[in-house]
C-alpha cells in the first residue's frame, strides 16, 4: 500500500497521477489547456500492457474529437510489466528524470568551472603583465644589472 502511494506521488510529480491496481494500471493525461486524467485498469497485467501498447501506437480521441497521443505512466510490479511498456513505466520515467537532473547539475558545474578558469586566466595575464612592466622598469632604471651578466 505504501508503494502505491509513493508511485502516485512520483507520477504526480512528473505530470500524471497513478494508483497501483491488482492487475496493474496506467494513467492517461489529455493534451490541451484542460487536462483530464483517466485511470485505466484491467484484470491482468497483460491486459494493461496491451492497452498501453495500443494507446502508444494508435493514440486516443479527446473530448473535442481531436486525435492526440497521451502521456502515459504505467505503474505496477516491475516483474510483471511487458518489455514494450517499460518506456512508460514509472521507474523508467523517474530514472530518466533523475538522469536529466544529474546532467543539468553536471552542466552547471562545468559552466562554473569554465567561469572560474576564465577568471584565473585573466588574473594570470594581469600578473604576467605586471611582471613585464616591473622587468622593463628595472631594465630602464638599472640597465647595468642586465648588461653585465
Amino acid at each position: 500500500m505504501t508503494r502505491a502511494w509513493q508511485d502516485a506521488a512520483l507520477a504526480r510529480e512528473i505530470g500524471v497521477t497513478g494508483n497501483k491496481g491488482v492487475g496493474g494500471s496506467t494513467d492517461v493525461q489529455w493534451g490541451g489547456p484542460h487536462k483530464h486524467r483517466v485511470l485505466v485498469c484491467a484484470q491482468s497485467n497483460a491486459a494493461v500492457d496491451e492497452l498501453v501498447s495500443r494507446m502508444c501506437k494508435n493514440g486516443l480521441y479527446g473530448p473535442d474529437g481531436n486525435f492526440f497521443r497521451p502521456n502515459l505512466v504505467r505503474v505496477g510490479n516491475v516483474k510483471t510489466v511487458h518489455p514494450e511498456s517499460l518506456p512508460v513505466f514509472i521507474d523508467t520515467l523517474i530514472e530518466e528524470r533523475l538522469g536529466a537532473e544529474k546532467q543539468g547539475e553536471a552542466d552547471a558545474l562545468e559552466e562554473k568551472t569554465q567561469k572560474q578558469s576564465a577568471m584565473l586566466r585573466t588574473k594570470l595575464e594581469e600578473v604576467i603583465e605586471n611582471i613585464q612592466v616591473q622587468f622593463l622598469y628595472l631594465f630602464l632604471v638599472a640597465p647595468q644589472f642586465f648588461l653585465n651578466r
